[in-house]
C-alpha cells in the first residue's frame, strides 16, 4: 500500500511501497544491493522542501508513478549502479525544485514517461533509453547525459526546453531517436 514517512528507510527486502510514497523532510531510502520498488507516485508534503534519495547499490530502482506531479520535491537523487526505471517527473509544472541526479551506471536508465520537468539541473549517468516521446524541461538548469541515448523499442521524438541552461550528450545519441 501507500507509505508516508519523514524518516529514512533501510530495507533488507527491497520493495518500499506497493503504492504511492509521500515524504516529509529529507528522506533516504536505501538497501544493500536489493531492488527498490515504489509502485505509485512520489510526492512531497512540503512543496519544494522535501528531498528524496534512493540508494539500491548494485540492484535495480523502479518508480512506476509520477514524481512530484502534485507536490514537487526539493531534490531527487537515485544512486547506484543497477538499472533505473522512472515513469515521469512533474508534468505541466516542475516535479523537482532543485537538482535531479540519476545514476544507473551499469544497468542503464529507462525513462518510460513522456515528461521530465524540473526547476533545477538534470543529470543522467548511464546509458539512457526512452520508452515514449519525451520532453525534458528545466528552468535554466543544465541537462547532462553521460551514457548513450536511444529509443527503447522504436524511434522517439525528443523535446528539450532548458532556457539558458546547457545540454551535454557525452556519448552516442542513437539512431532510434
Amino acid at each position: 500500500g501507500a507509505v508516508t514517512t519523514g524518516n529514512n528507510i533501510t530495507s533488507a527486502e527491497g520493495t518500499i511501497a506497493t503504492g504511492a510514497l509521500t515524504i516529509s523532510g529529507d528522506v533516504i531510502v536505501s538497501t544493500t544491493n536489493q531492488a527498490i520498488t515504489i509502485g505509485g507516485a512520489v510526492e512531497a508534503t512540503n512543496s519544494g522542501n522535501d528531498a528524496l534519495t534512493l540508494a539500491a547499490g548494485s540492484a535495480a530502482t523502479s518508480v512506476t508513478g509520477a514524481i512530484g506531479a502534485t507536490t514537487p520535491l526539493e531534490s531527487l537523487t537515485v544512486n547506484g549502479s543497477g538499472a533505473v526505471t522512472l515513469t515521469s517527473i512533474g508534468g505541466g509544472s516542475s516535479g523537482v525544485a532543485g537538482a535531479t541526479t540519476v545514476s544507473g551506471s551499469s544497468g542503464g536508465i529507462t525513462l518510460n514517461g513522456g515528461t521530465y520537468n524540473t526547476t533545477g539541473a538534470q543529470s543522467y549517468t548511464g546509458n539512457v533509453g526512452v520508452g515514449a516521446d519525451t520532453t525534458f524541461t528545466t528552468d535554466n538548469g543544465n541537462l547532462t547525459f553521460s551514457g548513450t541515448f536511444n529509443g527503447v523499442v522504436a524511434a522517439r521524438a525528443i523535446t528539450i526546453s532548458i532556457g539558458t541552461g546547457d545540454v551535454l550528450f557525452s556519448n552516442t545519441v542513437g539512431n532510434a531517436i
